[in-house]
């Protein structure tokens, strides 16, 4: 096993990278977190023993990538250079010839990196060849390194122009030649958690990691894994070209590739960048190496993205290599972009099955992250308009005309935001705080209605807000509670309330029984007709089928109001007394003049108890009944005629009191309605 990279020191201790989930490491874990570490702990410890990479206090460089034996890897023996075409055949014009070498541009444990000029074309190369006394290994690392990239033909991925065998039999890779300054360079004055940053300096470093993705998905689509994704290992160009570097590691899923590539599914040793390593490429001998692994990858890059900081850390490359295994879940600061951080950990999930399901799927989450800047750039401006509302809110002397200015501003922006991203859990906070703030301000104006109608938008409001307001209402909703209650009893005792059909109900009771007792009285003087008993039971059981036909038409308007039951309930009493007192008469065959003066005297009854308990206005009925009670008895001959005016009196003026509201209003007897 190999560790290759250049000389940085990687920063690793706790201190030097503070983010969120520093100090969430440093937290008590509970009983059951102590125990799945306990456990992951003893797993590694067992698999530490067969990785063969060094002791547990061995340090490693920042950018170190671990290499494992080639030959292993490519399940068979180590590959020549045979096979290559010579770059300067004898008699011909030969490439090598062509190219013009100049200085050195770059160096590693084994290759080197010469700039060129290929003089038929009048370009610049780059030319990799291999350090004098290098192994076996080595060519075949910087060939298969060649392989994959030639197969490899995308705008993020280095061109190859050439791969061939030179004078000593050593390979010469003749690649295009690229400039710029390497990604994790630019990072570095890069601050993710500023307050002011940047928003288009963060947009334009998700771009670049959006292009790394366009060159994994390509190769992906090839059946290659990198292995290796890192910002150190991307190269932005000075026109804003991004080149994904340093294929060294990377592995083939396609059983073709046997023999000139590794296969993903015969890896059995640890490859890759510790730091930033999926836990499956900790132990890949598991043959968990597949595309999600490189989305694992890019999630890791997007991690630093965040917090200037790879995933995995420690003070050894035994800690680092934990945490890959262990693969805690991060813990971001508050001020990160909430969706972009989701992102993160979905990538980054220690289960496959967790993750982007491919690369595709990772790069239109941060796609739709990049369209959803708009929404994102409101909602910042509305946390700093709701720092401007808060001091005036605060404010002993209330400004009402800036406040409601500033809040529909506020509300206005939240909306629009929401408008183009429904998702906004930003701008749905920012909704709910500003409502809030706003509910304050109607009750410190004393608007509890206001205020009330506010909280209404509120989702699960804080309690002490909502009990504030609930207190208030509840003495008002009791206010309103009491009159509601004398409303409803007022319309219960309105006599008004259908007295209309009241008045056409003893309309008729006054006709029938004035006419009929009226003709009974004549045909009895010309000798016609005398009436006995009998007609008098008959008589009252007319007037109670007349009051049950009359209160059964009119029930609509008779249920409206509890004076109106009351009153067809006392008729319903008095046609049942009625009816009782004829059918003793007729049983104990009494006089009808005598029957006739009981009749009279039971309605000034029922009319006097009427007027007391129901409408006092009713005592006109009573008092007529009374009254033509002595010339009943004056006139005995006559008492039919006597009886038809007295009901005609009666009945008549319960009738006129209940359909002539004028002249209820000329007694005094109700005030007229305004309207």
């Amino acid at each position: 096993m190999e560790l290759r990279g250049p000389p940085k020191s990687w920063v690793l201790a706790r201190n030097s990278v503070k983010t969120s989930d520093d100090d969430s490491m440093e937290n008590d874990l509970d009983e059951e977190t102590a125990v799945n570490d306990q456990t992951l702990q003893e797993t590694f410890a067992t698999l530490w023993g067969t990785l063969d990479i060094g002791g547990e206090d061995a340090t490693v460089e920042a950018s170190a990538t671990l290499v494992p034996d080639i030959g292993r890897s490519l399940g068979g023996p180590l590959v020549g250079t045979d096979s290559l075409p010579p770059l300067d055949q004898p008699g011909s014009h030969s490439l090598q010839a062509d190219l013009v070498i100049g200085a050195t541009i770059g160096q590693g444990g084994m290759g080197i990196v010469k700039l060129a000029t290929q003089s038929a074309l009048g370009r610049e190369v780059a030319i990799k060849t291999l350090k004098q006394g290098t192994s076996p290994r080595a060519v075949t690392g910087l060939l298969r390194e060649a392989w994959l990239m030639g197969a490899l033909e995308h705008p993020n991925i280095v061109p190859v122009h050439q791969l061939g065998r030179q004078t000593d039999g050593s390979p010469l890779l003749v690649m295009k030649r690229i400039s710029g300054v390497v990604w994790s360079k630019r990072l570095e004055s890069f601050e993710p958690s500023r307050p002011k940053r940047s928003s288009e300096d963060f947009a334009k470093n998700l771009r670049i990691f959006l292009q790394v993705c366009n060159a994994v998905e390509f190769a992906h689509s090839r059946g290659i894994i990198h292995r290796d994704i890192k910002p150190e290992n991307v190269m932005i160009g000075p026109f804003g070209e991004v080149y994904l570097l340093d294929w060294g590691v990377a592995v083939s899923t396609n059983e073709s590739d046997r023999g000139r590539l590794p296969l993903a599914s015969e890896i059995s040793k640890p490859a890759g960048t510790p730091a930033y390593m999926a836990p499956e490429m900790v132990d890949p001998d598991t043959g968990d190496i597949t595309s999600q692994t490189d989305v694992f990858l890019l999630g890791a890059t997007l991690h630093e993205l965040l917090t200037n900081a790879p995933p995995n850390h420690g003070n050894t490359i035994y800690e680092v290599m934990f945490e890959a295994f262990r693969c805690a879940p991060k813990v971001y600061a508050p001020e990160l972009p909430q969706e972009l951080v989701r992102i993160a950990l979905r990538a980054m999930a220690r289960n496959r099955a967790d993750r982007y399901e491919t690369v595709a799927a990772l790069r239109q989450a941060v796609d739709n992250f990049l369209e959803h800047r708009s929404s994102a750039d409101m909602v910042a401006e509305v946390h700093e308009r709701l720092v401007e509302l808060r001091v005036l809110v605060a404010a002993e002397e209330v400004a009402r005309a800036p406040i409601q200015r500033i809040s529909a501003e506020c509300r206005f922006a939240c909306q629009r935001a929401l408008k183009s991203w429904p998702d906004n859990v930003a701008a749905q906070s920012a909704l709910r705080e500003l409502t809030l703030l706003m509910v304050d301000f109607e009750l410190k104006l004393g608007d509890f209605h206001a205020a009330s109608h506010l909280l209404e938008e509120v989702e699960d409001p804080p309690a002490a807000l909502l009990k504030r307001v609930s207190t208030f209402l509840c003495s008002l909703e009791l206010d309103a509670a009491r009159f509601e209650k004398l409303e409803q009893m007022e319309h219960e005792a309105d006599l008004d309330v259908s007295a209309r059909a009241r008045g056409f109900l003893f309309l008729g009771l006054t006709v029938f029984f004035t006419v009929i007792p009226l003709t009974v009285g004549v045909l009895s003087n010309l000798g016609v007709f005398q009436p006995g008993t009998s007609w008098g039971v008959l008589t009252s059981v007319f007037f109670a089928f007349s009051v049950c036909v009359g209160a059964l038409v009119g029930r609509r308007y008779f249920k409206k109001n509890r004076a109106n039951r009351r009153i067809i309930r006392a008729l319903f009493v008095t046609a049942g007394g009625f009816l009782a007192d004829r059918l003793a008469s007729a049983q104990l065959n009494h006089d009808m003049q005598a029957v006739n003066v009981h009749s009279l005297i039971l309605f000034a009854l029922a009319g006097g108890l009427a007027a007391v308990l129901l409408d006092r206005r009713l005592v006109f009925a009573g008092f007529f009944y009374i009254l033509g009670l002595p010339f009943m008895l004056m006139l005995p001959t006559q008492f039919y005629i006597v009886l038809g005016v007295t009901n005609f009196l009666a009945l008549g003026s319960v009738t006129l009191t209940w359909m002539r509201p004028d002249l209820r209003h000329f007694m005094g007897l109700q005030e007229e309605d305004p309207n």
